[in-house]
């Protein structure tokens, strides 16, 4: 008997997008989650200055994971320093860095203008709180499933990239989608920088990720490859823990059950 917690990433996706809202609703409700929210707001409360933020590991953690900055914490003095750079400046940090969530978290911090100011706004706060319950979110997806997780970041931020290979090549997730997906080799990375973009930009035209009905074309390439691989690895098992909480199953027919109903 197939079971929910052997579902390959493809069929996960497509429950994780069905589900929408639901899912996220259902999930900020946890206990756990609330207390996260609780204890980083805590945190900021008492961020006076710039200095105190990055000193400051939980205020620090929770505003990076709000933003999806969080994998910049294993090197806080850098981050800080892309933070308060100059973005008009092609040699600032920022810019050598070159990573779409970095400028998207410089320019709505506005740390280098403001200061602390913006994380002093309520209206602020509460579309961080919302930003960080659905980063916990995709997390938890991800725990069982990290394809489902890249799929539906790419989703949502890949048409904030078109203009640019070297913004697709700058975010982690949007790189690895796209590159596993054409097939290139995990090596690249290795590669110069120009020699990447060629290797892409010769294999497709990324002002096509423009179009959504391209995107999910490709996004279902993605998850295809993803199918195979885990076949290939004998790896079938892999988002049965999200299905779960999302069905109230637990491997049983019922969860299978409650699946099957939600595609009839």
């Amino acid at each position: 008997m197939t079971t929910t917690s052997s579902l390959p990433p493809s069929l996960a996706y497509r429950i994780a997008e069905k589900q929408g809202d639901k899912g996220f609703a259902s999930f900020s409700k946890r206990n756990d989650v609330q207390r996260d929210v609780d204890r980083g707001l805590a945190a900021l409360e008492r961020v006076t200055n710039v200095d105190e933020l990055f000193k400051n590991y939980r205020a620090l953690e929770f505003v990076t994971s709000a933003l999806g900055i969080s994998s910049r914490l294993a090197n806080p003095g850098l981050l800080k320093r892309a933070l308060l750079s100059d973005p008009a400046d092609n040699k600032s940090l920022i810019n050598q860095l070159n990573s779409p969530s970095l400028k998207n978290a410089q320019a709505t911090l506005k740390l280098r203008d403001t200061g602390v100011a913006t994380l002093k706004s309520e209206a602020f706060l509460e579309e961080l709180v919302d930003s960080f319950k659905r980063t916990k979110y995709e997390q938890n997806i991800s725990q069982d499933n990290p394809e489902v997780t890249k799929a539906r970041y790419f989703k949502n931020n890949v048409k904030n990239a078109t203009d640019n290979i070297f913004k697709i090549l700058g975010d982690q997730v949007l790189r690895d989608v796209v590159t596993s997906t054409l097939g290139l080799p995990l090596e690249i990375a290795i590669q110069p920088v120009d020699t990447q973009a060629r290797a892409v930009t010769t294999r497709i035209d990324i002002t096509r990720f423009n179009d959504p009905a391209f995107v999910d074309k490709f996004i279902q390439r993605y998850l295809n490859t993803a199918d195979q691989k885990k076949q290939q690895s004998g790896g079938g098992a892999g988002s049965g823990g999200y299905v779960l909480s999302l069905f109230g199953g637990n491997g049983a027919s019922g969860g299978t059950g409650n699946i099957i109903s939600l595609f009839a």
